[in-house]
């Protein structure tokens, strides 16, 4: 076997979440404090995630806090690990994200208070933003925020958070990655089937649903933008089939929750 395939092999391996997994187990007890960066699986995961294009960080939700962050906070944002604070990731976020990502902290709330609640479990919101880089330009980055309720050392909830850089991936038409939910499988390296997970409604159906919003009947908007109203009730049963949802209310109200207007 070549040299380049053992190398193309090795960074494969690196796709796999599973160390982030061993990390959490590892360090729990500890509640995360005095991390040794020395240790083995500390430099494992720097090592994978120099490789992903990553950086990493775990924190106490509820205390905002971070308690370990990845060194290469430095080549992905331009903070150095001991350095970094939420201040730096909110600050760096492109002004036109604001409120997605507004939204997505409050999401994230939610679905720590959830856990907390329930006393136990783990939850996971993954959305994409523009975020300016260590060089000062705004890239294309993915946050895969993988929550989990611990009682090491007390009774909180743990927030994971992975930053992958995926300028130049394949995102549905919308441009707009979203999930939220107790489905774990998402919280893995990226590929097109995890980042065509969310919304991806035409600029029409967008249209169409702000029109809604807003009170047109049916009629009013067929009017005014020029088209027939079997067209519109198509749109409106696409919107429904894309969202799952039961009444377009209810793909309105998630969207503003998720930030998407």
């Amino acid at each position: 076997m070549s040299n380049n395939n053992i190398i193309l092999e090795h960074k494969t391996s690196y796709h796999d979440y599973s160390l982030f997994f061993k990390f959490i187990e590892k360090f729990e007890p500890s509640g995360y404090v005095g991390i040794d960066r020395n240790d083995p699986l500390v430099l494992e995961l720097e090592e994978m995630t120099e490789v992903n294009n990553q950086y990493f960080f775990l924190g106490d939700l509820f205390e905002a806090k971070f308690l370990f962050v990845s060194k290469r906070s430095i080549e992905v944002i331009g903070i150095e690990a001991d350095e970094l604070t939420p201040y730096h990731g909110v600050e760096a976020v492109h002004p036109e994200e604001v409120r997605r990502n507004t939204a997505g902290w409050g999401k994230l709330i939610n679905q720590g208070n959830e856990l907390f609640s329930a006393k136990g479990g783990s939850s996971l919101l993954s959305v994409n933003m523009k975020m300016r880089n260590a060089g000062g330009l705004y890239t294309e980055m993915l946050y895969q925020d993988y929550m989990f309720y611990s009682e090491s050392p007390r009774s909180t909830v743990y927030v994971l958070q992975v930053h992958t850089n995926v300028e130049g991936f394949k995102l549905n038409k919308s441009g707009l990655h979203y999930y939220a939910g107790n489905d774990i499988t998402y919280f893995r390296y990226p590929d097109d089937k995890l980042l065509n997970q969310g919304y991806f409604f035409t600029k029409r159906e967008f249209e169409i649903l702000k029109l809604i919003e807003l009170g047109l009947t049916n009629d009013d908007i067929a009017d005014k933008l020029c088209i027939s109203l079997f067209t519109i009730n198509n749109h409106r049963a696409n919107i429904l089939a894309k969202s799952d949802k039961p009444r377009i209310s209810d793909v309105i109200l998630e969207l503003h929750e998720t930030g998407y207007y």
